[in-house]
């Protein structure tokens, strides 16, 4: 896990979504993922209702109550890996969020970094 993204505001969702992927993938059993792959969808990959990608992320089965998906959506994520993790979401497979965890860390890599080699924190 990239552990200076946690320092910058803007990026815990990037860093919760790669913490629940790689929870996700640490799971023993299909059923155990299974169970699991809806809700790192629901939380991490569910576009504002306000999106106009175009791409289907499930939000009509999102749960009701108070925690809205909006809070921790990603917004880096392409629009292909989105789609074939909510694709495969009833799969089970091990590596379903491997292209949004790559996406993740693609975008940690860039700017944010950049960001954090700039600020008083790598400076100590």
């Amino acid at each position: 896990m990239v552990g200076f993204s946690f320092l910058l505001p803007p990026f815990p969702p990037h860093t919760h979504t790669q913490d629940a992927v790689d929870a996700y993938e640490l799971l023993e059993t299909e059923e155990q993922r299974r169970a699991e792959a809806p809700e790192i969808v629901r939380r991490f990959l569910t576009r504002p209702a306000t999106s106009d990608s175009g791409v289907d992320t499930c939000e009509d089965s999102q749960a009701e109550g108070g925690d809205s998906a909006t809070d921790k959506f990603v917004d880096s994520l392409s629009d292909e890996s989105i789609s074939a993790a909510v694709r495969g979401v009833d799969s089970g497979a091990k590596d379903l969020f491997a292209a949004c965890a790559a996406d993740v860390r693609v975008h940690l890599a860039g700017q944010p970094f950049r960001d954090f080699v700039q600020s008083m924190y790598f400076h100590r």
